[in-house]
């Protein structure tokens, strides 16, 4: 799926490029005037390469966001209460964030509960045993 992305973003990518040089073209032969083309031709430049960057930076961001997901995800794996997210927004993060430790509460009152079956068996045998 990724590559399936990647190779769409592309595309949209060379034909937005494609239909911008293509508009640039077709106003300097209309308009005849190339302080006009010029400064199109720079306007379209720059918005192009801000595309670009804000591509970059959203993909920066993303990929934080990941990182703090694994790292909640972390403490559900290693059963602790950590904060990850700031708990005072009400985002879906701190959403998310409350859910996790939620879970990750309920993960070790089961835990417990199981080795106290466990010692409760292991000493009615014990018993039975004498």
């Amino acid at each position: 799926m990724k590559k399936n992305f990647s190779k769409l973003n592309m595309t949209y990518k060379l034909i937005f490029i494609a239909v911008t040089i293509g508009f640039n073209i077709w106003v300097g032969l209309i308009l005849k005037k190339i302080n006009i083309s010029l400064g199109l031709l720079i306007f379209s430049l720059f918005i192009i390469s801000m595309i670009f960057i804000q591509e970059r930076l959203y993909k920066s961001y993303m990929e934080d966001i990941f990182i703090d997901l694994s790292d909640m995800l972390g403490t559900i794996i290693d059963m602790k209460n950590e904060v990850v997210f700031s708990t005072m927004d009400d985002t879906i993060f701190s959403k998310l964030q409350y859910q996790t430790i939620k879970l990750a509460n309920i993960l070790t009152e089961k835990n417990k509960r199981i080795e106290n079956d466990r010692n409760e068996i292991k000493s009615l045998i014990s018993d039975i045993a004498h």
